[in-house]
């Protein structure tokens, strides 16, 4: 139906396809004028098309080969397992939908502003530094992108430019994180102005959210479907597995140092008792200190998502598993972060365990799901 649907949509003129998108859907026109431009060249019939699709599947498994330069066992091979095997990416990747282009915009958007914090803080450094401005020009570029497909996205890249706005890594200047942000808004104004955005909002009808607790399962559904708040045996099991895990990783003695006492508290820095400049800066700073951390960082990007999506679901439900998808390239690094933690203080063979065991059960929901007509 929803693949009918596209095919309808893209048998038209580009200028039509704006106008048609503009009236029929509730998310910005980028995909579909993809798909146009890709069945000029290969067709427009379900398979043919189906294969911009796979090429946007295989390009966010490349863009995690490419861009994500930790090479170490654990770095390298769990975002690429997680993401391979997630249920709704593989269903996505052989459809005609906008969802498997979102995830492989989302990675590249995901590693590439990583990479700008990394290497933008190194200053001293300018051999680090001599690839920013290619690295600065992808990020961008791939964010407008990625902001034209989905308004999730919209979403996504906006929590992005305003995080920086913090942090200034980036760019030194406001300026492309203002005018990117800028563009954003083109299509929402279109809509609103020339668009039936109530019409559309009311499609949506057949969506039924209970805020928070269904949105943070439909969070799960689309990025870590091993784990769902649920009554059903299997799924308290695994929560409370799971939850027995992360503190044990978490609560494990840590391995000291040598020459440090077990008993002595870890080094800080010495107080400062500089007066600050402004107000602003002193509430500031302790965010730029806390973002410098990348989990934070990544679990703050991923909490804004969901806190907005909640907060919508109050007053219209609208949440989806597959709107949350533009969180999964930061929820396999999330991921990644926590099986580094289990190998440092557990052992590798635990982390290989516990990886394997999600990677299992994400390869039987994605034939389950692959199975579906």
């Amino acid at each position: 139906m929803d693949e009918s649907w596209t095919l309808a949509a893209i048998n038209r003129s580009f200028d039509q396809i704006v106008v048609f998108v503009l009236k029929e859907d509730n998310h910005p026109p980028l995909f579909y004028l993809f798909a146009k431009a890709w069945s000029l060249l290969v067709g427009l019939s379900i398979p043919q098309v189906r294969l911009l699709s796979y090429g946007f599947a295989l390009l966010a498994v490349a863009s995690f080969v490419v861009f994500h330069t930790r090479y170490r066992l654990i770095s390298l091979f769990v975002p690429l397992l997680l993401l391979g095997t997630n249920p709704l990416f593989t269903y996505y990747s052989a459809s005609i939908r906008p969802y498997a282009m979102m995830v492989a915009l989302a990675s590249i958007v995901t590693l590439s502003a990583l990479l700008l914090r990394e290497r933008g803080s190194a200053s001293s450094r300018p051999e680090i530094q001599s690839n920013l401005p290619m690295i600065r020009w992808i990020f961008y570029g791939t964010a407008l992108l990625l902001g034209l497909t989905h308004y999730y996205d919209t979403l996504y890249v906006a929590i992005l430019v305003a995080i920086d706005a913090v942090e200034r890594r980036f760019s030194r200047s406001r300026l492309p994180g203002i005018g990117l942000f800028s563009l954003l808004l083109i299509w929402p104004l279109f809509q609103k102005l020339f668009g039936s955005l109530e019409t559309q909002v009311e499609s949506n009808q057949w969506v039924e959210v209970l805020p928070f607790v269904s949105t943070f399962n439909n969070f799960l559904i689309g990025n870590f479907p091993v784990i769902l708040v649920s009554r059903q045996p299997a799924y308290l099991f695994a929560t409370a597995v799971f939850a027995a895990l992360v503190v044990a990783v978490w609560r494990s003695p840590q391995s000291h140092r040598a020459g440090a006492s077990p008993s002595s508290p870890p080094p800080f820095k010495a107080l400062s008792w500089k007066r600050p400049e402004s107000l602003a800066l002193t509430l500031i700073q302790p965010l730029r200190e806390l973002l410098a951390n990348r989990s934070f960082y990544l679990a703050l990007i991923v909490g804004l998502v969901y806190l907005a999506s909640a907060l919508v679901d109050f007053a219209i439900p609208f949440s989806t598993p597959y709107n949350f998808l533009v969180c999964l390239p930061a929820t396999v690094l999330l991921f990644e972060t926590f099986c580094k933690a289990i190998e440092r203080r557990l052992g590798i063979w635990p982390a290989i365990l516990v990886t394997g065991g999600v990677v299992v059960c994400q390869l039987t929901l994605s034939q389950q799901r692959l199975a579906m007509p």
